[in-house]
């Protein structure tokens, strides 16, 4: 059984609402370079090659590996290849460089949660979604880790999410249903 996408609530935004500062001396240097990188993983993504925007957000972690919104977007583009490992460790990254950041949270949540379900077979594994191009991201497999392991750190994120996002964000009720079914799956 397929678990609806909830990717109307994971605003991958590259460059049309991110504003690079230089929040320290190693962005300040590397901004102009991260915001080519951006601009480009920006139109590679619009193009349908999310292989080539993977790897352009990945130099840009390179440079600036405490910038939320590039690891953010790096978590954002593995999850919908259904690489959650890699998923999960820039969602990590990026909650960790912004906790009040909900949309982190709620991204991560979902991230953790389609790869317990994959693992525990709930839904079919769907293999990494296959770039147009020639050119491609590094691929994992889909299916490392354990359930049991993964469900409780997608239910920490919703909560955190649900903990820190106002009334009035859209995620909240996807989030608190998510929430409720895999602690059901958990007990």
């Amino acid at each position: 059984m397929k678990r609806p996408v909830l990717f109307t609530f994971l605003p991958f935004v590259l460059v049309s609402s991110l504003i690079l500062t230089a929040c320290n001396e190693k962005e300040a240097v590397f901004e102009p370079a991260v915001a080519s990188l951006i601009q480009k993983a920006d139109a590679f993504h619009k193009a349908g090659d999310t292989g080539l925007a993977i790897c352009r957000l990945e130099a840009a972690a390179d440079l600036t590996p405490e910038m939320f919104q590039v690891q953010y977007n790096l978590g954002v583009l593995y999850t919908e290849n259904h690489q959650w490992q890699k998923a999960t460790e820039h969602l990590e990254k990026a909650v960790e460089t912004n906790p009040g950041q909900a949309s982190g949270f709620f991204s991560l949540g979902y991230a953790y949660a389609a790869w317990g379900d994959e693992l525990s077979g709930k839904m079919e594994p769907a293999a990494p979604k296959p770039s147009t191009k020639t050119h491609s991201a590094p691929q994992i497999s889909p299916l490392a880790g354990d359930p049991k392991t993964i469900y409780p750190k997608a239910i920490a994120a919703y909560e955190q999410f649900l903990k820190i996002a106002p009334d009035s964000d859209p995620g909240r009720q996807a989030a608190q249903s998510e929430l409720t079914r895999i602690q059901a799956k958990t007990r």
